[in-house]
């Protein structure tokens, strides 16, 4: 049944369930309401892990915009279109540690290789980090001990995918309310039993 403590905005989360069980819907949502979740005044990017690699880069125009700002008044710096790929990978770990962003990952399980190396470069330099994957186990253990070190918060969500859309649905206004600073609220949110039987159901680590 569902766990009767909220869901905390300064911790790590991760979300765990099969495939179609809601969590990118999940993860999607979080970072649409992450002004009202954690602050506008926060950092927030979103990567999955099934991009290339050269996306997590180049698909968000900060990061290139930030570089550019900075090339500008530093003549030892090439503007972003003349940088490698491996370069922009390099600016994009620098920009995550600048801003001490809060790293949204969908599908840690799928990570890998130089994507797994890249993850935990932003996972070291990042403040926070939410990310989901169909089980513990399934991470690669590389990042599977870095994350645990950082003693997340986990919601498992199930496979029927009707059921957990209220759940997500639920959780993410515990999250908001409780961001709102309405405890009263959040706590009676969670109180509920949206997550459903099972041991695994919602548990905080």
């Amino acid at each position: 049944m569902a766990s009767e403590t909220v869901l905390s905005i300064r911790r790590d989360l991760a979300i765990y369930g099969p495939a179609q069980s809601g969590k990118t819907r999940w993860l999607a949502k979080l970072h649409e309401g992450a002004a009202a979740v954690w602050s506008e005044r926060r950092t927030v990017l979103h990567l999955r892990t099934i991009d290339p690699l050269t996306a997590w880069s180049e698909e968000d125009p900060r990061i290139a915009a930030a570089w550019d700002a900075q090339a500008a008044n530093d003549s030892t710096r090439r503007p972003w279109a003349k940088l490698r790929a491996f370069e922009r990978t390099a600016a994009l770990v620098a920009w995550v540690e600048q801003h001490r962003a809060i790293l949204i990952v969908d599908d840690m399980h799928l990570a890998a290789g130089r994507k797994a190396d890249v993850l935990r470069q932003l996972i070291a330099g990042c403040s926070l980090v939410v990310y989901s994957a169909t089980e513990p186990q399934r991470i690669p253990m590389s990042l599977r001990t870095l994350l645990q070190r950082r003693e997340p918060q986990e919601v498992n969500l199930k496979s029927e995918a009707a059921y957990d859309a209220t759940s997500v649905f639920f959780w993410f206004l515990i999250l908001l309310s409780a961001a709102a600073g309405a405890w009263p609220v959040a706590a009676a949110l969670g109180g509920l039993k949206v997550m459903g039987g099972g041991r695994r159901a919602s548990k905080q680590s």
